[in-house]
């Protein structure tokens, strides 16, 4: 699962497996579990070792997004399926045709900062017998 907080969003997939194009332009569709509605981006693969990993920044944002920028808007709180696609095409945000290269589950949080959880103390005892 990939978590995705507000503003710039770094994340690292492995598609280079499944990506059968030479040069492929990636599409990711994030779909909504609740209200099954669909959101389209493209984002550069930024990796510099693209055949073992690839990464992509994706800009969570909460006014009009522009999807040709990697930029998305996503509902608070809620979980999505992301699906990537690989394609020739630099502008296409429709998947119809395309092959599907990688598929997983997102959750969007407004903010997400690590919590520690410290129960207090702990006590132990060792009994030697």
């Amino acid at each position: 699962m990939i978590r995705f907080i507000t503003g710039t969003n770094t994340i690292a997939l492995t598609l280079k497996e499944k990506t059968t194009l030479e040069s492929p332009t990636y599409l990711f569709e994030f779909i909504n579990n609740q209200s099954k509605e669909k959101l389209y981006c493209i984002s550069t693969d930024t990796s510099a070792f693209k055949e073992r990993y690839n990464k992509f920044s994706i800009i969570v944002k909460t006014t009009t997004p522009t999807p040709l920028n990697g930029e998305v808007k996503l509902k608070i709180g809620d979980e999505y399926t992301y699906n990537v696609y690989e394609q020739e095409s630099t502008t296409n945000l429709n998947p119809a045709g395309l092959s599907k290269v990688e598929t997983g589950y997102m959750k969007f949080k407004i903010n997400q900062e690590r919590t520690i959880y410290n129960g207090g103390a702990t006590t132990r005892k060792v009994f030697e017998g």
